[in-house]
This record gives structure tokens, C-alpha cells and sequence, in this order.
């Protein structure tokens, strides 16, 4: 699934410049821990893509600073994002990592439900 903002060309250049700075530090996935293979295309699911800390379907900004910004694979970015549409139509509960997004972001799932 392409979401519209994987078109902008703000977030494309934002989004490879965190990944390589991911790639530059060796970082695993920040939802599973596992290592990331760099060398794959981020459409693989086990490639690397940049993920919002805050995420866009809970009140956060497309363009960010970098340090707002994590890296994961594809497929763990991908289900968190499966989860997140779940939760908002009613179908169970975000991801943890993005429960403690809504903290941060003021923000209940009472709110978020809207």
C-alpha cells in the first residue's frame, strides 16, 4: 500500500538520509531489535525504512527533524501501521511503540478515535 506521503520529495530525501545514517551507525530495527541488511532495497520487508516517531495518524508532522525519526524494517514498519488503522477504526489497541507515541504527543486513544 503507497500512502501519499511517500510521493513527496521532502520526506523521500528525509527518509534516505535518516537510513543512512542508520546504515552509517549500524542500528537495528527500533520495534524488533533485530539488525536491519542495509544493503536491501526498503521495499523488501526486511529492508530498512524510516518510521515516525510520532506517528502521522496521530497528530505528527510528515517533515520532521531527523532525531524525531527512527529506522525499521519494512515489515515491522508496516504492521505497526496495520495496527494503528485497526486501533482508529475501533479494532484493537496500537502498537506499544506507538502508544507511548500518544503519550508523548498529549494525546489519548480517546482522542485519537475521532
Amino acid at each position: 500500500m503507497t500512502s501519499a506521503h511517500t510521493k513527496d520529495a521532502r520526506w523521500a530525501a528525509l527518509s534516505r538520509k535518516r537510513v543512512a545514517i542508520g546504515r552509517a551507525n549500524g542500528e537495528p530495527c527500533s520495534m524488533c531489535g533485530n539488525p536491519i541488511d542495509y544493503t536491501l532495497d526498503g521495499r523488501n520487508k526486511w529492508g530498512a525504512t524510516s518510521d515516525h516517531i510520532i506517528p502521522i495518524a496521530y497528530g505528527g508532522e510528515l517533515i520532521v527533524p531527523l532525531d524525531e525519526l527512527n529506522v525499521a524494517h519494512h515489515s515491522c514498519n508496516s504492521r505497526a501501521g496495520v495496527r494503528i488503522a485497526n486501533a482508529r477504526k475501533g479494532k484493537g489497541k496500537p502498537p506499544p511503540e506507538k502508544q507511548n507515541a500518544e503519550e508523548r504527543n498529549g494525546k489519548s486513544s480517546a482522542q485519537n478515535a475521532d
